[in-house]
């Protein structure tokens, strides 16, 4: 299986992270693009966030540089993180 597939990606530039989630082609995401600033409290499924990742990985940086630190908390961590964000 190769990453693209592994990603839920399509040959159409849509992809498919959750079952039964629309398809969603890379203008509209980059079209109906929004900030969201409030959470549900739900966890994200750990296969959800591994394809995140899996396309996050594929996509361009400047001279190939990629320059990105990815890092994923949960639990305790991620509790601390956000006390010291909303205490910053």
């Amino acid at each position: 299986m190769t990453a693209t597939e592994a990603a839920g990606m399509t040959g159409d530039g849509t992809t498919h992270m959750q079952e039964g989630a629309p398809e969603l082609s890379v203008r509209e995401a980059l079209l109906s693009r929004r900030s969201t600033r409030a959470f549900l409290p739900n966890s994200v499924p750990q296969p959800v966030v591994q394809r995140i990742l899996t396309l996050a990985a594929s996509s361009a940086s400047n001279s190939n540089s990629q320059p990105w630190h990815v890092h994923v908390l949960t639990g305790a961590a991620k509790n601390r993180l956000s006390t010291a964000l909303l205490h910053a």
